[in-house]
């Protein structure tokens, strides 16, 4: 049922059906206490129902209700389809990542975002003294009937393999918290009315077949819409400054795929572990690649399809690269080193022993290497070789030199990028520097002091130590708009695939949460 209030605070409902559409739908900013004998707070509008809508509310009731059990605010959440939580159900194949491997310290984790869209943006929220760690995340969970585990490739997923058993977990927390969701709202425009102090809020709504404009008053906005243009157009219309957004998280089109090419013909072969590296920009020797401060490249599965390559190694190394590719007009090269583990003087080695031992079998039908399966070696030999028919003992030195080469260093042109259906996130966003603090904003911070973290690598490696404010605290609140807070993807951050854009989402949402219910704090 929805309401509309009158002088004093009563309300006159509206009857759930009606014989007419409305013309609008309007909400005013003081509506009755969820809490009995509690004391009405302000009118608070989390604009979207994905994971870090959900879990920016949940936070926030959480801890009024903990903390300040006589203030209750009214909290409600404006969906724009009928479906809240869809990119939670069908994250994972429907099994939904829920978060990377918790295990490792988040100085681990963080090198899961790139430079400047997430890695040291999220090291102060991350942090011990912040409280927000990804481990505690999981704990949350927990805790809230989601029973995890940690597959060998270090993602977290529910042990039921099922995305439903999250989205009920928030649902629950949802009711449980008495915060309020309207599904079918479309949101335009957030304006501060110069005269009430209040955000109007205006959009509109699903009546039947038709839609009825939307109108509501809020006492504070949470910008929670994910990579949705019609968020950051919001933030905009406030005076947000938003990164532009490009894709993130994308297969590449090859040319080798087709007309003869050494991966022709290969699609469905996959790789265990290889290595993709990406030079950007129309020449490989001087692709941007190579100067980055950050190598675009990393080490995974690989999927050959019938137009390029997919697979985590490639999703990881398009996240690193999505800006610098996205100058290029996805233009470049792709280098794949087939065997990653075993050195380019033990590959050659390897070719000439069994040039040697396995002289009277063919070449192109024997790979020495138990890690390269047998489709793609056949590609690989024929492609060195000048007939297809050779015997190991007839290849020559110089065909074996090209075929370690096309082990190690394969070099393929880059004609463009495919949408991964399975992923959908975009780099860009809300600017993390309008953000209080130019990262997230730092509040009771010792001085600014820094110091370092000994961090290890995704892969267990160790690395450079990341550093690490000194802090009690730090949010997305919004410099510009002091009572706007923008959590999730709808911010400049986004990570690679394997949880880390649900930690960026869990993440802020808990930090967002704890600080509006301090701000309502302090103000009613």
């Amino acid at each position: 049922m929805s309401f509309r209030s009158c002088a004093g605070g009563s309300q006159i409902p509206k009857l759930a059906r009606r014989t007419s559409m409305p013309s609008s739908i309007y909400i005013h900013s003081k509506t009755f206490s969820s809490r009995l004998g509690a004391k009405a707070g302000p009118n608070i509008i989390i604009v979207g129902g994905g994971p870090s809508g959900y879990f920016t509310s949940i936070q926030l009731s959480s801890y009024l209700r903990e903390h300040f059990p006589r203030i209750s605010p009214t909290i409600t959440i404006l969906e724009s389809t009928s479906k809240p939580l869809r990119k939670v159900l069908i994250s994972g194949g429907g099994r939904c990542n829920l978060l990377p491997d918790t295990r490792k310290p988040a100085s681990a984790l963080l090198l899961g975002y790139p430079l400047g869209r997430g890695r040291k943006e999220l090291i102060s929220p991350t942090s011990e003294s912040a409280g927000v760690t990804p481990a505690r995340v999981l704990g949350w969970f927990n805790e809230n009937g989601v029973e995890t585990k940690i597959e060998e490739d270090g993602r977290t997923f529910p042990i039921t393999d099922d995305s439903g058993t999250v989205r009920d977990a928030l649902e629950g927390a949802r009711h449980r918290e008495g915060v309020g969701l309207k599904k079918g709202v479309t949101i335009d425009e957030v304006k501060m009315d110069e005269v009430t102090g209040l955000y109007e809020v205006k959009g509109a709504r699903r009546w039947g077949d038709g839609k009825v404009n939307f109108e509501a008053s809020a006492d504070a906005v949470v910008i929670a819409t994910g990579s949705s243009q019609k968020g950051w157009d919001v933030a905009r219309g406030l005076g947000i400054e938003v990164v532009k957004p490009v894709p993130s998280l994308f297969t590449l089109r090859l040319a080798e795929c087709g007309g003869g090419g050494v991966l022709e013909g290969l699609q469905g072969v996959s790789v265990e572990r290889a290595e993709v590296r990406i030079i950007p920009g129309a020449s490989p020797a001087k692709g941007k690649g190579r100067s980055q401060k950050e190598e675009l490249s990393q080490v995974g599965p690989i999927l050959i399809t019938h137009v390029g390559i997919s697979g985590p190694a490639a999703l990881k190394t398009s996240a690193y690269g999505a800006r610098v590719l996205a100058e290029e007009g996805y233009k470049g090269y792709v280098e794949i080193d087939w065997c990653p583990d075993v050195g380019w003087a033990d590959v050659e080695g390897k070719l000439a022993e069994w040039k040697v031992k396995e002289g009277r079998k063919k070449f192109n039908n024997h790979s020495p290497f138990a890690s390269v399966p047998r489709r793609l070696w056949s590609n690989v030999a024929s492609s060195s070789t000048s007939g297809s028919d050779k015997l190991w003992s007839e290849v020559t030195n110089k065909e074996l030199g090209l075929a370690a080469a096309s082990l190690k260093r394969m070099r393929l042109k880059v004609e463009g990028k495919n949408t991964n259906k399975s992923e959908f996130t975009t780099a860009g966003g809300v600017d993390t520097k309008g953000l209080e603090g130019g990262k997230f904003r730092v509040k009771g911070a010792d001085g600014g002091k820094k110091k370092k973290m000994k961090s290890v690598g995704l892969g267990g490696e160790e690395e450079g130590g990341l550093e690490e404010k000194d802090v009690s605290e730090a949010v997305p609140r919004s410099l510009q708009q002091p009572r706007v807070w923008v959590v999730g993807e709808a911010n400049n951050i986004d990570g690679i695939t394997g949880g880390w854009n649900f930690l960026n989402c869990w993440t802020s949402g808990w930090v967002a949460g704890r600080d509006i219910g301090e701000w309502v704090v302090e103000n009613w």
